[in-house]
């Protein structure tokens, strides 16, 4: 993910974030997400890190922590996108549209179909258990045993992803369900997230 940043800053002569935000996030209408922050928003929550609760970790961090400015700053392209529940949302109708929300399209429908589907299990030298046990599509992870993120209800077409902190996305194709979970706590967070899936899928039926 950070050579394909690079390789955006060097063909388009601007950063990754600042790309997503030209061509996709204004389009969508999303104002309050972008990959990376330069300023801390009050609408903004610290994340708790095992052993030190709640550590701002501002100008004065000696070392790296979810909360220092450097982090927020650093818009990672495989991490660190501060966005809110409403338009995380938006962002999943994007994959589950064609590409499009509202007239807004922002990548091709083929595009966004090769990100989520399973790109890992036919790539030679992988074993069995790696391609039954973490299926990958372009970014989004695929359904796997090896996963407690989607739960056991949801189809083997669903795909999402987990942040660091704590944050679990994930849509199911088939029944045109998503869920968008947010916290500010990792490990309190990883055991409910399968319970988490498990209550929204059995609610369908």
């Amino acid at each position: 993910m950070a050579m394909l940043g690079e390789v955006v800053k060097r063909v388009e002569g601007r950063s990754i974030s600042a790309y997503l935000t030209r061509f996709f996030f204004n389009p969508l209408g999303l104002t309050n997400t972008g990959l990376g922050t330069a300023k801390r928003s009050e609408n903004e929550s610290d994340v708790r890190i095992r052993g030190r609760k709640f550590e701002y970790g501002g100008q004065e961090a000696k070392s790296w922590n979810w909360n220092s400015n450097y982090w927020r700053g650093l818009g990672a392209p495989w991490g660190g996108l501060p966005t809110a529940v409403e338009e995380m949302s938006v962002l999943c109708r994007v994959f589950t549209n064609g590409g499009r929300v509202g007239e807004a399209q922002v990548v091709s429908a083929a595009t966004g179909d090769s990100m989520t589907k399973d790109q890992t299990s036919f790539m030679p030298g992988l074993s069995d258990s790696d391609k039954l046990g973490r299926r990958w599509g372009l970014g989004w992870r695929i359904r796997d045993r090896g996963s407690s993120l989607f739960g056991d209800l949801s189809s083997d077409k669903t795909f999402g992803h987990e942040g660091a902190t704590g944050a679990v996305v994930w849509m199911d194709p088939e029944t045109d369900l998503s869920c968008v979970f947010f916290t500010n706590d990792p490990d309190g967070a990883r055991p409910l997230r399968a319970r988490i899936a498990n209550a929204l899928c059995s609610a369908l039926h």
